[in-house]
This record gives C-alpha cells, structure tokens and sequence, in this order.
C-alpha cells in the first residue's frame, strides 16, 4: 500500500484494510514509504500528515490480532527528493534533480549510509516483524558518474551497500527483501548476482 503519494491514508483505513486482507486469506501488509513516516530522529523529513510512530505500531498490533503482518518497504537510494530536498539533508544526495525520483542517497558518505540505516531502524521499531522491503530504484547513475564514480563501479557500491543493510537487519533477526532493483545487461539486479 502506497503511503507516500497523494492522500496519504489514515490510521482507520489502514487497520480495515487488514481486516480485508484477512478476510481474503492474506498475511501481509507492506506499507511503501518513500518520508511520509515521523521518524522521531529526523521529524523535518515528513510532513505534517506522516505515519506516527505510535500509529505505526498500532496498526502493526491491530493487524496482528487478524494474522496480518505489517512490514515496511521503504526506498534507500532513489526516491529521496522529498526527503532530500530539505536544505538539512540536501548534502547526502548526490546531486539535486528537477525529477524527485531520480533524486539519490549518496551512499559513498558514511553519514548518509548511518541516515539511512537510522531511518530503517525506527521503522523496524515501530513495525518490529519478520521482513523489511527495500527499494533500490530510480538512482542518479549520470550524477555518480559526473561526480566521481564510474558506472562499473557503482555496481559494487550498490551491492555493498545492500549488505551493509541486510546485516543491519539480520542482527535484529530480520529478513531483508528486495522488492525493486535496477536490471544489468546480464538481468542481475544491479549488478548484484555478479558477487
């Protein structure tokens, strides 16, 4: 469920859907996240209307009581232009767009990698299940290039990353997901199936 575009549902709407997924013998909930969640670390990041951490957890509970697990998927490279575009945060990307889609972590600076990672944290605190999906779509590979990183390496980059990520999740005992990822010639996400 697209919880960053357009009219972002409210915490009802979201506890009766899992109450229809239930019904339809369905059990789970991914919530798409791209910043409309109040993370308590970085509360400029959200608008006003954001997921609340308390509501996050709620749902999670109330979904639960059905046999419905609530997990986030949340974008962790491109997508950031809401985000990013924030004059606090605008120094982790790797260089401002007109496309906020394209708009991307820059995740050679250990600071945006620890922002991130925090981000997924306070989401998985909030929604504490078995899986977090990630995105890793819609990257500014022209802007790593242009600012120092060839594309052959940008594929590592990625792919370290992920890992980084995943053993983040896996300390906590959770299962990484990725949902979405850029396709190489060779039709391995990112490059990745090359490690």
């Amino acid at each position: 469920q697209d919880i960053s575009r357009g009219q972002v549902p409210t915490l009802r709407t979201l506890e009766r859907l899992s109450r229809i997924l239930a019904e339809a013998k369905m059990n789970e909930l991914e919530l798409y996240i791209e910043h409309v969640y109040k993370f308590p670390a970085h509360p400029d990041s959200s608008p006003p209307e954001g997921l609340l951490p308390e509501e996050a957890r709620n749902l999670f509970n109330y979904a639960a009581d059905f046999g419905v697990e609530v997990h986030p998927q949340l974008q962790v490279l491109g997508h950031a232009g809401t985000v990013l575009k924030n004059p606090k945060y605008i120094s982790m990307a790797v260089r401002p767009l007109e496309e906020p889609w394209r708009v991307t972590y820059d995740i050679r600076k250990p600071e945006t990698v620890a922002f991130v990672e925090g981000m997924m944290r306070e989401l998985q605190d909030a929604m504490p299940g078995k899986l977090f999906t990630i995105d890793v779509t819609e990257n500014d590979i022209e802007g790593f290039n242009l600012t120092g990183t060839k594309t052959a390496d940008v594929t590592r980059l990625i792919y370290d990353y992920v890992v980084k990520l995943q053993g983040m999740l896996n300390d906590r005992g959770v299962r990484l997901v990725i949902n979405q990822g850029p396709l190489d010639s060779e039709g391995a996400m990112g490059g990745l199936g090359a490690y």
